[in-house]
């Protein structure tokens, strides 16, 4: 594959997840297991072989961990396997495109004294790359080059 912009990837996985919402009835649904202790919520999926997956976009920094299988996945500006186990972190602004070659089980870890899955997902989910997180991010960042 060659030379892939920042840029690029963004409106890409954006075309790729529209795609993939317009085709729901043709997607195994997973739904992710949630768990809390004091001060910590963990979001743990599981992904089936030889299936696709679109990440959402990720306001917040934290850690995922790569439990188990095998993956192709798109990041930053390359693409790489992955296989678990593998820790990585997430920054502000990422979201990821992933092929499953082997069930893969992935867990991330938020902090929040939050329990309520969709409160979480309002504080650790962007709905676009202009949301206001991400934009003071993406400023901060440039002050800092």
């Amino acid at each position: 594959m060659g030379e892939l912009q920042k840029k690029s990837i963004a409106p890409n996985l954006q075309g790729l997840a529209q795609a993939i919402a317009d085709n729901l009835e043709d997607i195994t649904d997973t739904p992710p297991v949630h768990l809390f202790v004091p001060g910590v919520y963990c979001r743990v999926l599981t992904m089936p072989a030889n299936s696709v997956w679109i990440s959402k976009i990720h306001k917040t920094e934290h850690f995922c961990v790569v439990l188990s299988g095998r993956a192709s996945v798109v990041m930053d500006d390359h693409v790489e396997e992955i296989s678990g186990p593998r820790i990585l972190i997430t920054k502000p602004g990422t979201q990821r495109a992933l092929f499953i070659h082997e069930e893969a089980t992935w867990a991330t870890f938020h902090p929040t004294d939050k329990t309520d899955v969709d409160d979480i997902e309002e504080d650790i989910i962007a709905k676009d790359f202009n949301d206001p997180v991400l934009v003071e991010y993406r400023k901060r960042l440039e002050l800092q080059e």
